[in-house]
C-alpha cells in the first residue's frame, strides 16, 4: 500500500536583495514572456537608469566567456559529507563558446538475502546521485538526482559561470535570462504487513531533502530559491513538511536587468543547482510472502536542469544550460 505523501506546507517567503519586480518583458526572440527583475543596485551600485522594456535584443556573443562544473557524491550512511563525489569540469579556464551538458553519476549497489525480494513501491531501490542531461533532445529528463533506499546521502551539482566583459564605449543595459528549475521530491514509507494481512507504514527516524538554485554576481547573491523536505524527530505528525524560501522553484520564465554596465567593465555570473538527501531509514521484512519481501524507506529528490539544443533541426547539435545574456 502506497501511502498518500500528504504534507504540511510552510510558504516562508523572503525578500530576495536582488531587488523588487518590476513588469513585464520579452526575453530571447522565441522564447515565453519573462517576469523581468531589478538586480541593477546589488550588480552596479546605486543611479542606475530606468529598465529598458523595449528595444532590439543583442545577444551576447564574443563578450561572454563560460565555464561549467557539475559534481556527485553519495554515501551509505547518513551524513552531511558524503563521499566519494566525483567531479566534471568544462573549461579549466572560461572559453569563448558555451558549455554542452555532460553527464556523471555515482551509484552503490544495494543488496538483499538469497530468496528475498526488495520493494521501494513507486520510488523504486537505488542508491544513487546523478547529474543527467537529455542527450541530443531525445525527450529524457536534464537534472540532478539523488536516490536512496533505506540509508543514504548524495548530493549531486552544478554550477555554470559566465564572464560578461563589456566593451569600451557607452554603457550597455545588460540583462540574465533563464528558465527557472523545477524541483519534485518523492518518497515511499517503508510498510510493515502484518500476519493479519493489515499495513502498518512506518516515516523515517530522520530525513533531509533539499533543491536550490542560487546566482551570484561577483560573489553577491542576485536570486534564490530552495525547496526543503524534512522528516523530524522535533517534529510532530507523521506526515514530513515542506519549506520554501525565497523564490519559487516553479519553471517560470526570469529576465534579471543587471544595469547599465560600463564600457570596459567585467562581471562574473554564476548559477548554482544543487540538490541533496539525507536519509536514516528503516526496513520491515513481510516472511509470510513466498519469497519473502523486503519493505524500505526509499526517497528521491530532483532538480530540472532547464536547457536548450545549440543548433535545433541541425545536423549537429548538443545540450546546453537555458542561460543567456543580452543587451538592449
Amino acid at each position: 500500500m502506497k501511502t498518500a505523501a500528504k504534507t504540511h506546507r510552510l510558504a516562508l517567503r523572503w525578500r530576495c536583495l536582488a531587488g523588487a519586480l518590476i513588469g513585464l518583458g520579452l526575453g530571447l526572440g522565441g522564447l515565453a514572456k519573462a517576469v523581468v527583475i531589478d538586480v541593477s543596485e546589488v550588480v552596479n551600485g546605486p543611479g542606475q537608469s530606468t529598465v529598458a522594456l523595449q528595444g532590439p535584443i543583442t545577444p551576447c556573443s564574443s563578450a561572454c566567456k563560460h565555464a561549467l562544473v557539475a559534481s556527485a557524491g553519495l554515501d551509505v550512511a547518513y551524513t552531511s559529507f558524503p563521499e566519494p563525489q566525483i567531479a566534471s569540469v568544462w573549461g579549466p579556464t572560461f572559453l569563448a563558446t558555451r558549455p554542452t551538458l555532460y553527464g556523471l553519476s555515482q551509484s552503490l549497489g544495494v543488496w538483499s538475502a538469497v530468496g528475498t525480494r526488495l520493494d521501494g513501491g513507486a520510488v523504486g531501490v537505488a542508491q544513487r546521485a546523478a547529474v543527467d542531461f537529455d542527450w541530443m533532445g531525445q525527450g529524457s529528463k536534464s537534472q540532478l538526482s539523488v536516490q536512496t533506499w533505506k540509508t543514504g546521502s548524495g548530493i549531486a551539482t552544478l554550477s555554470y559561470a559566465v564572464q560578461v566583459n563589456t566593451p569600451t564605449g557607452g554603457p550597455k543595459p545588460t540583462y540574465l535570462s533563464f528558465e527557472v528549475a523545477q524541483q519534485a521530491s518523492d518518497f515511499q514509507l517503508a510498510n510493515e504487513v502484518l500476519s493479519s494481512g493489515g499495513v502498518v507504514p512506518h516515516r523515517p527516524p530522520r530525513s533531509h531533502s533539499r533543491a536550490a538554485v542560487d546566482i551570484f554576481v561577483d560573489g553577491l547573491p542576485v536570486w534564490s530559491g530552495e525547496f526543503n523536505r524534512l522528516f523530524s524527530k522535533r517534529l510532530n505528525g507523521f506526515f514530513p513538511v515542506d519549506l520554501e524560501w525565497g523564490r519559487a522553484l516553479d519553471g517560470s520564465r526570469v529576465d534579471l536587468y543587471l544595469g547599465n554596465l560600463p564600457g570596459g567593465s567585467t562581471r562574473n555570473v554564476a548559477v548554482n543547482f544543487r540538490t541533496e538527501l539525507h536519509v536514516e531509514g528503516g526496513c520491515y521484512l513481510e516472511q509470510v510472502a513466498n519469497p519473502q519481501v523486503q519493505r524500505c524507506h526509499a526517497q528521491r529528490q530532483t532538480l530540472s536542469i532547464p536547457s536548450a539544443l545549440s543548433n535545433p533541426g541541425g545536423a549537429f547539435s548538443s545540450i546546453r544550460p537555458d542561460i543567456q545574456v543580452y543587451t538592449r
